[in-house]
């Protein structure tokens, strides 16, 4: 895990549970059911939001786990692999739950996940949205997934999905960051640099001194 701020780089880990992760930091592990390293607890509607070096940016999200009573043991041992950074190994074990069941969102959301944190944003975003057709409080997917449309060049989706972010959460910091940085890309510097401002208020860090 790195130190500073940033919006590009996805969780490298899985999470077991939400309310474990700093609401500063990014997820190291993977997430086995409905937590997340953001601002805000997946499984009571607040997703915690993550951050590595390199940029003046909060960075995505880390994987989710379901509570200690919905944990089953495939679960288990694919989020194991993922923690250990047995990517490939994590991928298969993933991709064998979806066999029976093709619409468990902690598999669909960690597998998003690794491909974004490989850079595979396109089938991140199509995981991601399987994860919220499934459960649509996994707001630890909705973030990673704007940041993800960001990053392929779908500026104008990325923003209508931090507006919605933003209007759960209008004091989480790396949605007032990033989307305040959107923003100022797409021309709207006035109310970019409103939001941009806030999250530096809330998160002085983000100064980059």
């Amino acid at each position: 895990m790195t130190d500073g701020p940033r919006v590009d780089n996805p969780s490298e880990g899985p999470v077991l549970n939400p309310t474990d992760a700093d609401d500063r930091q990014l997820a190291s592990t993977p997430v086995l059911v409905a937590a997340a390293v953001v601002v805000f607890a997946l499984v009571v509607g607040a997703f915690l939001l993550g951050r590595s070096s390199g940029t003046t940016e909060t960075a995505p999200v880390g994987p989710a786990t379901p509570p200690a009573e919905v944990v089953l043991d495939p679960l288990s041992q694919a989020l194991e692999l993922h923690n250990a950074g047995q990517l490939d190994e994590a991928l298969a074990a993933y991709q064998e739950i979806l066999l029976n069941e093709p619409a468990n969102q902690y598999a669909l959301y960690n597998i998003g996940l690794i491909n974004q944190t490989r850079g595979d944003n396109e089938v991140a975003i199509e995981y991601y949205d399987r994860a919220l057709a499934a459960d649509s409080t996994l707001t630890v997917a909705a973030y990673n997934r704007a940041l993800a449309l960001r990053d392929v060049g779908r500026l104008d989706e990325s923003a209508e999905a931090f507006e919605v972010l933003l209007l759960i959460d209008g004091e989480n910091v790396g949605v007032l960051y990033n989307f305040g940085n959107l923003l100022i890309s797409q021309g709207d510097v006035e109310r970019g640099t409103e939001l941009v401002n806030r999250a530096i208020e809330l998160d002085p860090s983000l100064r980059g001194d």
